[in-house]
Protein backbone atom coordinates (compact mmCIF):
# COMPACT_ATOMS: atom_id res chain seq x y z
CA UNK A 1 0.00 0.00 0.00
CA UNK A 2 1.13 3.21 -0.94
CA UNK A 3 1.33 6.57 1.00
CA UNK A 4 1.08 10.36 0.17
CA UNK A 5 3.39 11.38 -2.29
CA UNK A 6 3.90 7.28 -3.74
CA UNK A 7 5.97 6.27 -0.69
CA UNK A 8 5.34 3.28 1.31
CA UNK A 9 2.77 3.71 3.70
CA UNK A 10 3.95 3.56 7.87
CA UNK A 11 2.62 0.33 9.38
CA UNK A 12 -0.49 1.09 11.69
CA UNK A 13 0.07 0.87 15.31
CA UNK A 14 -1.93 -2.12 17.05
CA UNK A 15 -3.35 -2.44 20.19
CA UNK A 16 -1.54 -5.32 21.25
CA UNK A 17 1.63 -4.31 23.64
CA UNK A 18 4.98 -4.07 21.74
CA UNK A 19 8.25 -6.37 23.27
CA UNK A 20 7.91 -9.42 24.64
CA UNK A 21 3.90 -9.58 24.14
CA UNK A 22 1.48 -10.42 27.10
CA UNK A 23 2.30 -13.88 28.05
CA UNK A 24 5.88 -14.03 29.58
CA UNK A 25 4.40 -10.76 32.33
CA UNK A 26 1.26 -12.89 32.71
CA UNK A 27 3.16 -16.07 33.86
CA UNK A 28 5.69 -13.86 35.70
CA UNK A 29 3.03 -12.47 37.50
CA UNK A 30 1.74 -15.68 38.34
CA UNK A 31 5.37 -17.06 39.75
CA UNK A 32 5.71 -14.00 41.83
CA UNK A 33 2.24 -13.90 43.34
CA UNK A 34 0.76 -17.42 43.00
CA UNK A 35 -2.23 -15.92 41.82
CA UNK A 36 -2.99 -14.71 38.04
CA UNK A 37 -3.16 -11.40 36.77
CA UNK A 38 -6.61 -9.62 36.20
CA UNK A 39 -6.22 -9.96 32.27
CA UNK A 40 -5.64 -13.64 32.49
CA UNK A 41 -8.84 -14.15 34.66
CA UNK A 42 -7.10 -13.21 37.94
CA UNK A 43 -8.63 -10.91 40.83
CA UNK A 44 -8.77 -7.53 40.22
CA UNK A 45 -6.91 -4.69 42.82
CA UNK A 46 -10.17 -4.14 44.54
CA UNK A 47 -10.51 -7.67 45.37
CA UNK A 48 -7.13 -8.22 46.56
CA UNK A 49 -6.22 -8.20 50.61
CA UNK A 50 -3.90 -5.63 51.67
CA UNK A 51 -1.43 -7.94 51.91
CA UNK A 52 -1.85 -9.37 48.42
CA UNK A 53 -1.73 -5.72 47.27
CA UNK A 54 1.70 -5.27 48.19
CA UNK A 55 2.74 -8.93 46.55
CA UNK A 56 0.76 -7.31 43.63
CA UNK A 57 2.51 -3.75 43.71
CA UNK A 58 6.12 -6.00 43.97
CA UNK A 59 5.58 -7.83 41.44
CA UNK A 60 4.79 -5.24 39.07
CA UNK A 61 7.81 -3.01 40.12
CA UNK A 62 9.58 -6.29 39.36
CA UNK A 63 8.00 -7.12 35.70
CA UNK A 64 8.06 -3.46 34.69
CA UNK A 65 12.14 -3.42 35.57
CA UNK A 66 12.59 -7.00 33.70
CA UNK A 67 10.49 -5.69 30.40
CA UNK A 68 12.89 -2.19 30.51
CA UNK A 69 10.26 0.23 31.42
CA UNK A 70 11.16 0.65 34.47
CA UNK A 71 7.12 2.06 35.24
CA UNK A 72 5.10 0.27 37.21
CA UNK A 73 2.12 1.82 35.47
CA UNK A 74 3.24 0.22 32.12
CA UNK A 75 2.21 -3.29 33.89
CA UNK A 76 -1.74 -2.20 33.56
CA UNK A 77 -1.29 -2.78 29.67
CA UNK A 78 -0.01 -6.32 30.12
CA UNK A 79 -1.65 -7.50 33.52
CA UNK A 80 -4.95 -5.09 33.86
CA UNK A 81 -5.65 -3.76 37.59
Amino acid sequence: MSGRRGRPALPTATARPTGCGLGLPQRRYLELTGWKPPHAGGPRREELTPEQREADHAARLVISQEMGHNREEITAVYLGR
